[in-house]
């Protein structure tokens, strides 16, 4: 979360357009900027060593144990980057839904209709990010679930795009960790599918990037878009920021626990 806002800020200052791949060390919940910490179940995440961190973007509960990351930093106006934010979505839904079907997965962005759709279907469970869609998120079956999730910030005339993919779903066990009626964990189990579902795993296993097939080609894609790939990098800058987000704000209970 640090090395994201770092490179928004970095854009922000009058940098290049940026990008960076990452998956996640160890098992983490993330929460969106306004979800409630009364939505997790603080004993169980604390008894299974889980940590939580509460994002800049909005959204609601990720498990991060089985997922590829990316986010895109860039300035409003730029082509991945639009006034409107479904605008946005859409533009990031156009090369995410190109790469993953030129790799045989059977994907699509999301209807408006349908995300209206998921999220009456979800009911209960809705506090979980991967159980509702939003418009233009990338989702697969019938009916259609989400398979790659969108969230935004928009801050100093900067739009920071998040994106999680899920790769293999029977590591995810986030009904532990989230308060749920009863019956709702099954319920849960139904609306939540990964790309290992969906394709051979080999598009997911982890390649020398730690980010498979996908990342591979989704790190040129970006590239050629004229993004400069941020991944791993040890630039003293961009390193000096994130240390200095970490212990000021990610790393601070007043914040992960604020609402």
């Amino acid at each position: 979360m640090a090395a994201d806002e770092a490179m928004l800020g970095l854009v922000a200052d009058g940098g290049p357009p940026s990008f960076r791949l990452y998956r996640w060390s160890g098992r983490w919940l993330s929460l969106g900027l306004a979800q409630s910490i009364a939505d997790l179940d603080i004993p169980m995440v604390r008894y299974d060593r889980i940590g939580i961190v509460r994002r800049a973007s909005g959204g609601t509960a990720v498990l991060h144990d089985s997922q590829i990351g990316w986010a895109v930093a860039a300035p409003l106006g730029h082509h991945l980057a639009a006034t409107g934010v479904l605008d946005s979505y859409n533009a990031h839904a156009e090369y995410t839904v190109r790469l993953l079907r030129s790799m045989g997965v059977s994907v699509a962005s999301a209807t408006p209709e349908q995300a209206r759709a998921s999220r009456d279907l979800a009911g209960g469970v809705s506090s979980i990010c991967f159980a509702t869609l939003a418009p233009y998120e990338i989702c697969f079956g019938a009916p259609p679930r989400k398979l790659v999730g969108w969230g935004q910030i928009r801050r100093r005339g900067v739009v920071l795009h998040h994106a999680t993919m899920r790769w293999a779903r029977g590591l995810d066990g986030i009904g532990r960790y989230v308060t749920l009626a009863p019956g709702q964990v099954n319920r849960l189990a139904e609306l939540i599918v990964s790309l290992r579902d969906a394709s051979s795993a080999s598009l997911v296993r982890p390649a020398s990037s730690g980010t498979g097939r996908f990342g591979v080609a989704l790190r040129a894609e970006l590239t050629a878009q004229g993004l400069l790939d941020l991944t791993g990098s040890k630039e003293s800058e961009f390193i000096r920021r994130v240390h200095a987000l970490n212990r000021g704000l990610y790393r601070s209970p007043e914040w992960t626990y604020r609402r």
